[in-house]
């Protein structure tokens, strides 16, 4: 799978489906992944969860997960894919 795909495949399969259960609960609109590897490996997925902490944007959330991982790539060695512009905060 070419890379423009596998970003894709990601966000329809991994993103959106976390998002839009996530939404129903009354979150932002706003979903990321972490991925590593020649693949692009999903290592974590995560979107927004406003209403458990507001500080917790889909960007901030996805990398408080990634960190919370007991085990994780280098992060040098890996691609943040959101599905919007990072919030500048």
């Amino acid at each position: 799978m070419r890379e423009p795909e596998r970003l894709l495949h990601v966000i329809r399969n991994d993103i959106y489906p976390l998002t839009e259960h996530l939404v129903a609960e009354g979150n932002n609109l706003f979903g990321a992944a972490v991925l590593a590897g020649p693949n692009l490996d999903v290592v974590v997925v995560g979107s927004n969860r406003r209403e458990e902490d507001p500080t917790l944007h889909g960007e901030t959330a996805t990398i408080h997960a990634f960190y919370a991982l007991p085990v994780r790539p280098d992060p040098a060695e890996t691609v943040f894919l959101s599905t919007h512009q990072p919030c500048s905060m």
